[in-house]
């Protein structure tokens, strides 16, 4: 299980949350085209294609059994269809623990904007269910896929970043 003191840590992520957009053009599109998938290839990067360990949205949430280990690819297959962003937030908490990295304070501030945003347009659709609520929920919804995107990005560029890191060294030592 992992760690839940990395927001003593110092390191951060190797790229910026919205330098992904230009750095990893192509990782950023694929996952805003897609962020299902793409969560789902991230985990399975996470694992490094060993599930033994599954435990729903990375242990991020709750940490409870939910029998995900009997058989770890369906249950990540519902996890991120049916709970997409907690799912990435859940591979970012693994990411955070494995490496010991903290966010930024502006991290903090775009994940604290973003659900004061939906819990505003949840209440608003309660009160106004006409047109104006429907347009502040597609735009809320547009900005939400838009940061997937770049939070998904970030992370796989930090798995990249680790994984040369470890493979350089490992080189290395063997010579």
């Amino acid at each position: 299980m992992p760690s839940k003191k990395f927001n003593d840590a110092a390191n951060h992520f190797q790229m910026g949350l919205f330098e992904t957009c230009y750095l990893s053009p192509l990782e950023c599109m694929t996952a805003c085209v897609c962020p299902c998938c793409y969560a789902y290839r991230q985990r399975l990067t996470i694992w490094e294609l060993d599930p033994q360990d599954y435990v729903c949205c990375g242990g991020a949430y709750c940490g409870f059994d939910c029998y995900g280990k009997k058989c770890p690819y369906f249950c990540l297959c519902v996890e991120v269809w049916l709970c997409c962003w907690c799912s990435i937030f859940g591979s970012r908490y693994l990411i955070q623990s494995m490496y010991q990295i903290r966010n930024t304070a502006f991290e903090v501030f775009v994940i604290w904007t973003m659900c004061i945003c939906a819990i505003i347009t949840c209440i608003l659709s309660c009160f106004l269910p006409d047109l104006w609520s429907w347009w502040m929920d597609c735009i809320c919804d547009g900005i939400y896929c838009a940061l997937s995107a770049c939070f998904q990005t970030q992370q796989q560029a930090e798995l990249n970043y680790r994984k040369k890191n470890t493979t350089s060294s490992l080189e290395m030592n063997q010579m």
